[in-house]
């Protein structure tokens, strides 16, 4: 983005319009703040709950926090740029009721030049069509029920290893991946579209400068600096949490899996010494064997759970920085009211 100058002079400076290019300008602010209110809108219908499930409650109580932040910066993003778009409407209006004579006498070198037409320049400028609309990437975790057999695994271990499986593991075999994941992929979409439009004002403020000169043209685009470190911000930092929040559906998908195997084959082998249990001594022993060996396949689940409770922590981690940087204090403030 253009910047500002710090040495330069105080002194009002040469008035130098093209009334098309500020037309096509205008138009441009006003499309992106429009674009703007559709991506806060996306955010409040697609990323408003934030509850996951047990086997992800750990992380949404952050995630409920962080939620309203995002949406009042979304929010607030919109009503800023509007208010950028009706100051260059504004300006271009007052412009149009000059005509190139009424300039020449702000400074004998001033200019108001251009008819009625729009410059078609900035036409494609931005991201084009719709919000998307964002999908899961994970399927919803199956109910799992063990049945009677897994009571009489439950029984065992708790009676033998002093473990209740039932307590430690099932417990947290449920959760909305589905809603998730969902809301990953719009995080993800928000952030690329609002580095389109980034990109967009980038290009779209060079057009204008070359058309657009004077004390009013200086303190636009001055001020329009402000845009590019929040922007930039959403860019990396919105995908960077739909990207965290995907992976964390993938791998909570994985770890049900992995600890329904691991239940299961603890229960194949407590019944495949339940009737053993009945024979005095040997059998008994046999019995509490297999029920050890059943114990060290549920710890195994239990310690895949636990490596998903870590990489959660590592997510609330970063809603900590989210919360810090994506917020209404970091955008620009709005325009104020300027000489031409």
């Amino acid at each position: 983005m253009p910047v500002a100058d710090d040495h330069a002079p105080t002194t009002s400076r040469q008035l130098e319009v093209h009334l098309p290019t500020m037309r096509g300008y205008a138009a441009y602010l006003d499309r992106t703040s429009a674009d703007l209110g559709a991506i806060a809108h996306r955010a409040r219908t697609s990323c408003s709950n934030a509850d996951f499930g047990r086997m992800l409650e750990d992380l949404c109580g952050d995630y409920e926090t962080l939620l309203p932040v995002l949406h009042e910066m979304l929010a607030e993003q919109e009503r800023i740029m509007q208010r950028y778009g009706v100051a260059v409407d504004a300006l271009t209006m007052d412009f149009e009721r000059t005509d190139d004579g009424v300039a020449q006498a702000f400074g004998g070198a001033d200019s108001i030049t251009g008819g009625g037409s729009t410059s078609t320049a900035f036409a494609g400028l931005g991201p084009t069509g719709s919000v998307p609309t964002p999908y899961p990437t994970e399927s919803e975790i199956p109910e799992v029920s063990f049945g009677f057999v897994f009571d009489k695994l439950a029984w065992a271990l708790e009676e033998f290893c002093g473990f209740d499986v039932r307590r430690e593991v099932t417990d947290y075999l449920a959760g909305d991946v589905v809603g998730l994941t969902t809301q990953a992929i719009c995080w993800e979409q928000i952030g690329t579209r609002v580095g389109q439009h980034r990109d967009g004002l980038v290009v779209a403020q060079r057009l204008a400068s070359t058309d657009w000169e004077g004390d009013a043209a200086t303190s636009h685009f001055a001020a329009m600096i402000g845009w590019d470190q929040p922007l930039e911000d959403q860019t990396t930092k919105l995908p960077e949490l739909g990207g965290y929040l995907r992976d964390l559906g993938r791998q909570a998908v994985h770890t049900a899996q992995f600890v329904v195997d691991c239940i299961r084959l603890a229960i194949d082998l407590i019944l495949g010494a339940w009737s053993l249990m009945y024979i005095p001594i040997v059998g008994q022993a046999r019995f509490v064997k297999k029920a050890w060996d059943a114990y060290k396949q549920a710890s195994k689940a239990t310690a895949y759970l636990r490596m998903l409770w870590s990489f959660i922590r590592t997510v609330k981690d970063y809603f900590v920085v989210l919360h810090d940087t994506l917020t209404p204090a970091h955008l620009p403030a709005a325009p104020q009211t300027v000489a031409r």
